[in-house]
């Protein structure tokens, strides 16, 4: 029944993808008889539990590709598509269907749908748990996606001007024949927050597996965008909900989560720091492992003791590739929710909230379990602005090729760090100067010309 109920809404979302944004001509279709409708629990669990829609290489991976962790050589410049380069040059491109927005707007779908025949269904004492998951894990879902299309589509928050600037297409009901229109960013974050709050209502503490949302994945998730927002006792408050329910952290000198040191993908899959499970798209994506190569100041940060270093690259003379994937793979990113973001994003916070000595008991508790044992020297007192940068080096090589890059230097440049990215292609200098137009992604040019949607 699963595999019925799948092949024929995604049959049925290849329509939505390319008439919904508002194609007059598809209003005179008439909806197929024969099109299954789900109807019970099991149907709608079944829509929700399609990882290749809702988990597996289906998170923006674009940004990722404009961030400056990596570069590419000249001949793997020369051997990259025209839209890929032009993401690595931030330029703007033509990229059409299949791409990072269709694929979060398809799983939003999912979620919609589920969610309206969820409500047909009477919540009753035999089914609650099941009715009550159905309901969390849709809204978690539908809160996570938006959020994901808000970081790489949407421009920095900023809570003064955020019911001016747009935002994405908010797709809160199923039917496909609503015009879509871009929303402000501040009715984005309000529904990416409320899905996320009300869904907490509903999960269990911990899922039966990660690719399904918890209470937990969700806190993690609004600590998060609350971090984006610059909220932070927002994002101590959901932060220390999500680590009161698991906050496991990897001992990277021997785990039974890691294979070992020189294995070509060191981390098995689903490894215990993982709250919830999701791989960022491949679909015209720069992010081949194989090509990329780490920047080298980067690489160079990381101490002669810090574990990070063997187990996160792989030498590619002279340079360095990342291995440190928490999918196990050499070739898809991680781009899911796990306890390592949630500690170093509370330690941020209280560091950003004046609560100085959490914010180092915060990064020493993850620190020591990245360094060889007896090696690291914990931080002790030190003035705000240099355990902050300290907490900041520490994110960005924690969580290195995790999607996350691309806004944390967006709300860094609102902050006023003042974060030029650079390019060399062939002795040509490219820079993207601090909150550049170009942070707020262009949207894919076939959604924009169907809907007449500006950039």
């Amino acid at each position: 029944m699963k595999n019925r109920y799948l092949k024929q809404y995604k049959s049925l979302f290849l329509l939505f993808v390319l008439f919904a944004c508002s194609c007059s001509n598809y209003l005179e279709v008439k909806p197929d008889s024969k099109l299954a409708v789900p109807k019970t629990i099991g149907d709608l669990q079944a829509l929700l539990d399609d990882a290749a829609t809702m988990n597996l290489r289906v998170m923006p991976s674009s940004s990722e590709g404009s961030s400056d962790d990596y570069f590419l050589r000249d001949e793997d410049f020369k051997s990259a598509t025209e839209d890929a380069q032009s993401i690595y040059l931030w330029k703007a491109y033509n990229l059409n269907y299949i791409n990072d927005w269709s694929l979060c707007y398809q799983a939003i779908y999912n979620t919609n749908l589920v969610l309206e025949v969820l409500e047909t269904i009477g919540r009753t004492v035999e089914n609650a748990a099941a009715w009550d998951n159905v309901k969390g894990s849709a809204l978690f879902f539908r809160s996570f996606f938006y959020a994901a299309l808000i970081s790489q589509y949407g421009a920095v928050y900023d809570g003064s001007t955020a019911n001016e600037k747009p935002g994405v297409v908010l797709r809160l009901q199923s039917d496909f024949n609503k015009v879509s229109k871009r929303s402000n960013l501040q009715a984005c974050y309000d529904q990416v927050l409320n899905d996320a709050i009300e869904s907490v209502k509903y999960l269990p503490n911990l899922p039966s597996h990660v690719m399904r949302p918890s209470k937990c994945a969700s806190h993690a998730l609004l600590a998060r965008v609350f971090l984006q927002m610059g909220n932070y006792p927002k994002v101590i408050e959901h932060a220390t909900n999500a680590l009161t329910i698991s906050n496991y952290l990897m001992n990277y000198n021997g785990d039974p989560h890691i294979v070992n040191v020189t294995a070509a993908v060191p981390f098995r899959r689903f490894n215990q720091e993982i709250i919830f499970y999701a791989e960022q798209n491949t679909t015209k994506s720069l992010m081949n492992l194989m090509k990329t190569r780490v920047d080298t100041g980067l690489y160079h940060s990381y101490h002669v003791d810090d574990m990070r270093k063997a187990l996160f690259f792989v030498a590619s003379v002279p340079y360095q590739r990342f291995k440190g994937n928490y999918t196990a793979n050499s070739t898809w990113l991680f781009g899911g929710l796990a306890t390592n973001e949630v500690y170093i994003s509370r330690a941020e916070a209280y560091a950003m909230d004046n609560q100085l000595e959490k914010a180092k008991d915060d990064l020493n508790s993850l620190l020591i379990k990245r360094y060889k044992t007896g090696k690291y020297i914990p931080v002790t007192n030190l003035p705000k602005e240099v355990l902050l940068d300290k907490i900041r080096t520490e994110r960005r090589k924690e969580l290195l090729m995790r999607g996350l890059r691309w806004a944390d230097v967006k709300r860094y440049n609102r902050d006023g760090a003042n974060i030029a990215l650079k390019r060399i292609v062939n002795g040509v200098t490219y820079v993207l100067k601090p909150n550049d137009k170009y942070y707020a992604f262009p949207i894919p040019k076939d959604v924009s010309l169907i809907t007449g949607m500006g950039q």
